[in-house]
């Protein structure tokens, strides 16, 4: 693995404009490096172990998101004036990437994890403003038409309550014609599917819910409550104001992990059937402000009565 030394601090993080900026597979590489040798332990629960795994499970995923966010933006010579917001940001993989490359960033994490005075650091170190968010109360703690750009990955499907009021506020934060970046596994990939014909749940397994309530275990949040298919996620996102411009399945495994035999295998299958695929990625852009007058009440929300109508 390249340790090529991209690390940057607040006031070195953007590129100079006379020099050509790395490759976004190394600015991620070398980010999750500086997590190898300065771990966050977010939770405190001596797991920086197995955080480190976490990522490195995800780094085809982190280059993904910063090269498609680097190419969304490639008309824009000044980086700096793009600003970007990670919604679930977790270590920061892809926002400090991301600032690194000079785009101006702010993240958002459930305030169990933003209290980590490490984590805290590390943001910080970096020019980003990080902010506590939980999303259950449906709330963005940033004004109207303020960001050009929201990054959203592997998130959507670890929320336990109605996602729309969600998906409302980032339509309300970004400028119109924003970039909405929305990553997530696919509902139909092909694990799933047999997995029904076997007679088995597509679901997350009933060991989880124990886990996520474990004191112990780094499981707050990684439980999948609610994976989409690729057409619901248009037809959400199509109702709230978006207008889809893009939407590719892909798949994380590493060919070279994989073999000769299995990678060929999967080129074929999901050549002839590209919904197999494991995970999808939608592109939509800000095209108007709808109304909605969402009714909230004990049954369905986590809002407090304070902020009902």
């Amino acid at each position: 693995m390249s340790t090529t030394n991209l690390s940057t601090t607040a006031g070195a993080s953007a590129p100079s404009h006379s020099e050509p900026s790395p490759a976004p597979e190394a600015i991620v590489d070398a980010t999750i490096e500086e997590h190898r040798s300065k771990p966050i332990d977010v939770l405190n629960l001596n797991d920086a172990e197995g955080e480190l795994k976490y990522l490195l499970m995800l780094q085809s995923s982190y280059e993904r998101t910063v090269r498609d966010l680097v190419s969304c933006f490639a008309a824009t010579p000044r980086k700096e004036d793009i600003h970007v917001l990670e919604i679930g940001a977790y270590l920061g993989v892809v926002s400090v990437s991301l600032r690194k490359l000079g785009f101006e960033v702010t993240a958002t994490e459930l305030p169990e994890f933003v209290n980590n005075p490490r984590l805290q650091q590390r943001y910080a170190s970096f020019g980003i403003d990080l902010v506590g968010a939980n999303l259950r109360h449906y709330n963005l703690a940033f004004p109207d038409q303020h960001f050009d750009a929201v990054v959203m990955c592997e998130v959507l499907e670890h929320l336990n309550f109605n996602p729309l009021p969600v998906i409302y506020e980032i339509n309300r934060v970004l400028k119109p014609g924003g970039l909405l970046y929305l990553a997530l596994p696919n509902q139909v990939r092909l694990r799933n599917r047999l997995a029904m014909l076997r007679g088995k749940s597509a679901l997350a397994p009933i060991e989880e819910f124990f886990a996520q309530l474990d004191r112990n275990r780094n499981m707050i949040v990684a439980i999948h409550w609610r994976e989409y298919t690729i057409a619901e996620v248009r037809g959400i996102l199509e109702r709230l104001g978006f207008s889809v411009s893009r939407q590719v399945f892909f798949d994380l495994s590493d060919p070279v992990k994989d073999g000769f035999l299995l990678t060929v295998a999967k080129k074929i299958l999901y050549g002839a059937v590209p919904s197999f695929r494991p995970n999808q990625v939608t592109f939509a852009l800000k095209a108007s402000r709808p109304h909605f007058d969402f009714h909230f009440c004990d049954a369905n929300s986590f809002i407090d009565s304070s902020r009902r109508a």
